[in-house]
């Protein structure tokens, strides 16, 4: 890995130590790229956050140490230090690649220095407040720790908390996809599959979904962490560097045959996985799978919002799909309809209802082989629960909204899909399902801004506190 470029490792080494100093008056560092390509520090002073914002920009990188002080216990006050990265929406997809592996390096040297408790990466400046900060801050790893040790190694005790059989191999994996160069079209992954109670690194490849799908496994539960290369529309050639974006991708894989402890267990671990992944590289999506048919470049597609190389696009409503245009084998089976809808009417007045806020939820079930509405409320989450889990023979999708609390109080509405596959639901009924919950998704997606999809692994997922996370991620 390159070594972060500093302009002054003297310089740096001495703003950092002052911010331990509370006679210096400092509890912020600012630090950006000069002209030259070379890191500085371009302010060291006092105040909040917010006074930041305006260093912000759309297309700029910056990196800020902060000395916080959360309140503890009996009004006692102990200061933390916090490492925040912001990279712009507008950065050039090349200045952003470099900067990853200079972030991480900066972030090391930086806690040799002063012991941090731990990373808050932003891209938007609607969620930059102190009260955003102080909350995010409570969710950190413990203080003094490095990246890897946001999971633990395995212990003797029975608890479901996400562990590594080795945290070191870990990190060391993680840092080399961060500097990986995948080849377009292709992708460079890491699977992760358990041992014992324990997550170990088992395999690693550069061959994409269509090569890691033949490592996942019926009865086992999986994740796997992908780097890909996009291609945008304006590029004239797959060559042209000048139009490529990396993209990092989460997958969780829990097979038809795994049995519910595993399954279980693998849900639990699933969104703090994402989150330790994501201290060492931004993550763009998440696919969840339990068929191999849901593991493809078209799938991938819809989760980058991207172009990917020589992959193909859903075709609209009415057309038929060949499974080898949802990653399965081609000429292995009948075409299906991909959206076989009991009544469009009936779907776009609800649509329309759930979006006015009249309805916060509405379920469709298959009705025969046709996809019917099947009821609607303006209930809590736990109401959506209670339907999905005695649904034992079934397969069934959720439309849900949810408010999620936002910088500065604001409220903000999202919508998730939620698909529900029942744990005696028939083998055939269940590869069915895939190719419609993708079509039901980009259907409703024109006439909805939806912010996520989740498939329901199991009894106790369909939470208010789950949801929200899932939707903070993407």
């Amino acid at each position: 890995m390159a070594q972060v470029p500093l302009r002054d490792a003297g310089v740096f080494s001495r703003e950092v130590q002052r911010l331990r100093d509370p006679t210096s008056g400092i509890t912020r560092l600012v630090i950006t790229y000069a002209a030259d390509g070379k890191l500085d520090v371009a302010d060291a002073g006092s105040g909040s956050i917010i006074d930041l914002v305006p260093r912000f920009t759309s297309d700029s990188i910056v990196y800020v140490v902060l000395a916080v002080q959360p309140e503890g216990e009996g009004g006692y006050t102990m200061p933390k230090f916090i490492f925040l990265s912001w990279s712009g929406p507008h950065v050039a997809p090349m200045k952003r690649a470099r900067s990853t592996p200079h972030r991480l390096e900066l972030y090391d040297k930086i806690n040799a220095l002063i012991n941090l408790s731990g990373e808050i990466q932003f891209t938007d400046t609607a969620e930059i407040s102190d009260r955003v900060l102080l909350t995010k801050l409570k969710a950190t790893k413990a203080e003094g720790s490095s990246p890897s040790k946001m999971v633990s190694a395995p212990s003797s005790s029975g608890s479901h908390a996400l562990k590594l059989v080795d945290p070191a191999d870990f990190e060391k994996h993680m840092r080399g996809l961060v500097t990986a160069l995948p080849l377009p079209g292709a992708g460079d992954w890491i699977l992760l599959s358990y041992v014992g109670d324990a997550l170990s690194i088992v395999n690693t490849g550069h061959g994409g979904f269509s090569e890691v799908v033949n490592h996942l496994h019926e009865d086992q539960a999986s994740f796997v962490v992908m780097k890909v290369v996009l291609v945008d529309a304006a590029a004239t050639s797959s060559d042209d560097i000048s139009y490529r974006t990396h993209k990092n991708i989460f997958l969780s894989w829990v097979g038809p045959n795994v049995k519910p402890v595993p399954r279980a267990k693998s849900s639990q671990h699933r969104v703090p996985l994402y989150q330790a992944i994501g201290v060492y590289m931004p993550m763009h999506g998440e696919v969840q799978a339990m068929q191999k048919e849901d593991v493809s470049d078209a799938i991938l597609n819809k989760i980058t919002k991207g172009k990917a190389i020589s992959s193909n696009e859903p075709k609209a409503k009415g057309v038929s799909h060949s499974p080898s245009s949802l990653g399965g084998k081609s000429g292995t089976a009948k075409s299906i309809d991909v959206l076989p809808l009991q009544s469009t009417p009936a779907f776009e007045d609800i649509i329309s209802e759930v979006k006015a806020g009249g309805k916060n939820w509405a379920l469709f079930e298959y009705h025969a082989e046709e996809i019917a509405v099947a009821g609607s409320g303006q209930n809590d989450v736990e109401a959506v629960q209670k339907i999905l889990y005695t649904k034992h023979e079934e397969v069934v999708y959720v439309l849900l909204s949810l408010i999620i609390e936002g910088a500065k109080g604001f409220q903000t509405t999202k919508y998730i899909l939620l698909t529900w596959i029942g744990p005696a639901v028939r083998p055939t009924q269940r590869a069915k399902s895939n190719a419609h919950r993708f079509a039901l998704y980009e259907w409703i997606a024109k006439r909805l801004q939806l912010h996520g999809e989740m498939q329901v692994l199991a009894e106790g997922d369909v939470t208010k506190d789950n949801l929200i996370r899932k939707l903070k991620l993407h």
